[in-house]
């Protein structure tokens, strides 16, 4: 009897320290630093680059739960932003269809290369069509590939670009910009958090702002981000280093709600982020989408710096996607 009762724990999923890739039937049929999602064993992951070569980092089927896909998985009919795990139909949270990761122009909202004027302040010419507006007083600067494309200065209190017609953020979205700060010294003394990117306002308890921390603090000039979910929580988060040091970096921030992921970017390299619990998404807001300076229902929040190519994406683009950005084939006849 008791060896019947074994061998049907054994058929079950009973037998446990299971390798990656075998299949299993609950967590605990798994090795050690495995779990058991979408019928197999396999690894944990945060971004496709924990995970092997020619695999990449998706969501589990428990909410909240990432792992590595496993290589030749099964083949099923999926859409385009899709891939087959498990024979399971499972969206592709790096942006694409699981091949080239540069191929994200069809998910281009927006792009601003901030030639300096409003004339030249325009998204590529596709449906929908986002105009923005210079507001306030800005300067032009050297853009960040140089030649006749200028950027934009944002250095007083309301100086700022507003875009009304981009909607709220979606289920999924890519914000990404170039950004060169002044140094500390240079950046104003009122406590003010120098702004890059908004939708939404602080008082309200909506949207995102991906911003530098003021002048005079620890962190001075550091990433962060600030995002409200719609459960009335807020999600922050600060990475180093500096910013402040009158140099081109490359800042972005992500959301997917099919992973609850919201994660920032500085020059390529992941900095981390949160993980919204499931079916909590972000607050939604009619608020401008804003560049440079913001108002948080008080003051208006600013800094000394220059901006430059921003662009908007409704997918969150993976990490080996952000540096082909610039190589999209977007240029000013385009913008």
């Amino acid at each position: 009897m008791g060896l019947t009762i074994l061998a049907i724990m054994n058929c079950l999923g009973g037998e446990s320290n299971r390798p990656l890739g075998e299949r299993c039937v609950d967590v605990e049929d798994c090795g050690p630093n495995l779990i058991c999602t979408y019928g197999r064993c396999r690894s944990r992951c945060t971004f496709d680059r924990d995970c092997p070569e020619g695999t990449v980092c998706i969501p589990g089927d428990q909410p909240g739960v990432m792992v590595c896909s496993l290589p030749h998985e099964g083949e099923c009919p999926c859409n385009p932003d899709e891939i087959c795990v498990g024979d399971v139909c499972v969206l592709d949270v790096g942006g694409g269809d699981g091949g080239d990761p540069c191929d994200c122009g069809e998910h281009l909202i927006a792009g601003y290369l901030l030639d300096g004027n409003g004339e030249d302040l325009r998204s590529p010419d596709h449906p929908p069509f986002h105009n923005g507006t210079v507001t306030g007083a800005t300067d032009s600067a050297d853009g960040i590939r140089g030649g006749p494309v200028r950027a934009l200065v944002f250095d007083l209190p309301t100086a700022r670009v507003e875009i009304d017609s981009l909607p709220n953020p979606g289920s999924r979205f890519t914000w990404m910009a170039w950004v060169r700060a002044a140094a500390a010294d240079e950046q104003p003394d009122d406590g003010s958090f120098p702004r890059l990117l908004s939708k939404g306002r602080y008082h309200d308890s909506e949207g995102c702002a991906l911003f530098l921390l003021p002048r005079g603090g620890a962190a001075e000039g550091h990433l962060t981000f600030q995002c409200f979910g719609t459960n009335g929580e807020e999600y922050t988060h600060t990475a180093t280093p500096s910013l402040f040091d009158d140099q081109w970096h490359h800042v972005a921030l992500t959301w997917s709600d099919a992973t609850g992921a919201l994660r920032s970017f500085l020059d390529g390299t992941p900095l981390g982020g949160h993980h919204l619990p499931p079916g909590v998404g972000i607050e939604p807001t009619t608020a401008p989408f804003s560049i440079g300076a913001a108002s948080d229902g008080a003051t208006w929040q600013y800094g000394d710096v220059v901006i430059d190519e921003v662009f908007l994406f409704d997918i969150d683009l993976s990490e080996a996607a952000l540096p082909c950005v610039g190589d999209l084939g977007l240029t000013s006849a385009d913008l």
